[in-house]
């Protein structure tokens, strides 16, 4: 299927249950490669961004039925069905590990404490080899190096 937004979920499995932490929309170029993470802004709807509380839960039990304990993300999409709406495909991907999703939370987490960004707006997380626009208030994060030109930015979205 064709999708239509990639979202994301960062929660944390531990014997005593699932403990979600945040939740965000996945930034790919067309072919499908991760260019960044958008953050949302701390106050509103958990739920608006697509990945239910019950589907990250239910990926927090199996991956503690599989033996594993800790950080882990769960990778969701929505997609056009075949009458042309949106429906939501809410776990694609169950990553056990501490994903980008959790380290651009925190690096926003942080970045929101030192007055960069304000608590009320989304903030992108970028990757990649282009460079954010002269003048567009970005703060690097990763600068490029001999001989590989990836960095990454944070800015407002």
């Amino acid at each position: 299927m064709e999708r239509d937004e990639d979202l994301g979920a960062v929660a944390e499995a531990r014997p005593g249950g699932v403990r979600i932490l945040g939740r965000h929309r996945s930034l790919n170029t067309g072919g499908g490669v991760f260019r960044g993470i958008r953050v949302p802004p701390l106050a509103g709807d958990p739920g608006s961004l697509g990945v239910p509380d019950d589907a990250i839960r239910a990926a927090g039990r199996r991956v503690l039925l599989a033996g594993y304990k800790g950080m882990f993300g769960v990778d969701a999409w929505t997609y056009r069905d075949a009458a042309g709406d949106i429906a939501l495909h809410p776990v694609g991907e169950i990553n056990a590990r501490f994903t980008f999703g959790a380290v651009a939370a925190a690096l926003v987490e942080r970045l929101r404490g030192a007055g960069a960004f304000p608590e009320d707006a989304p903030v992108i997380v970028r990757v990649g080899a282009a460079a954010p626009p002269p003048g567009s208030g970005a703060i690097p994060l990763l600068l490029p190096g001999d001989p590989d030109a990836t960095q990454a930015w944070a800015e407002s979205g």
